[in-house]
């Protein structure tokens, strides 16, 4: 399947520069892609309805004053996806670390200096004095590894090893959807709203991090990517 997804993603962008009105439309959908999967995978019972109101600057009742706020940070996010695009950026420890500052408003983020239990994994990660290399280790194999092109793999394995290691006290499964997000972007993908429960997403990540087997998040991404590729190519195709 990935072959044909590669295909459908190279005629996406041969239609490329959309027109503006379409390309306002992918950007729009691009940030609540990244808002609602990643509110929905936290926990968070906002509904799509609520998120585009708040995206729209409408306020929802009920809803934390933390997740209207987290929705801004996301376009943040996109902000910092664009530079570092821009700029041509292959994701290391140093632009994860300034992907978490963004994502949690934090001008300073610091790893977390305890050995927690991950009951909602059950699993206990890299101990903390060793995230840094942990992290960089981690990097360093996942670019050197030869995936045949198949960048939505070495995305899933980077976000199930983000996990494994997880760097940060809180917030750590956002962080490593980000860098999922930001690989498959770095690729010509579009951002990928990944369909998932918070209590699947926990055990698909679970069997990932402690089996070494990826394949049911790679199946999970690759299939969302394809279908957010069908919708822009039918809504271009008369463009």
């Amino acid at each position: 399947m990935f072959a044909e997804t590669e295909k459908k993603k190279d005629l996406l962008n041969a239609r490329r520069p959309l027109s503006e009105n379409l390309k306002d439309y992918e950007e729009a959908l691009a940030l609540f892609d990244l808002a609602y999967t990643s509110l929905k995978l936290d926990g968070s019972a906002l509904t799509a309805e609520g998120v585009n109101r708040i995206i729209q600057g409408g306020i929802v009742e009920g809803v934390s004053l933390r997740e209207h706020d987290e929705i801004e940070s996301f376009r943040g996010i996109l902000r910092v996806f664009a530079d570092m695009l821009h700029m041509g950026v292959t994701l290391d420890r140093r632009e994860l670390v300034r992907i978490y500052g963004v994502l949690t408003r934090d001008a300073n983020p610091r790893f977390r200096s305890g050995s927690p239990i991950l009951y909602h994994l059950d699993y206990t990660p890299t101990h903390y004095s060793d995230i840094p290399s942990a992290l960089d280790r981690l990097f360093r194999e996942l670019f050197a590894r030869d995936y045949g092109g198949d960048c939505i793999r070495r995305a899933a394995d980077m976000h199930d090893g983000i996990i494994a290691i997880y760097p940060f006290s809180e917030r750590t499964e956002t962080l490593a959807v980000m860098a999922l997000q930001y690989e498959l972007v770095r690729n010509g993908y579009p951002i990928a709203p990944l369909g998932l429960k918070d209590r699947d997403y926990n055990e698909m990540v679970a069997n990932g991090i402690k089996s070494g087997d990826h394949d049911a998040l790679y199946a999970c991404v690759l299939d969302a990517v394809d279908q957010k590729i069908d919708l822009l190519l039918e809504l271009s195709k008369d463009a």
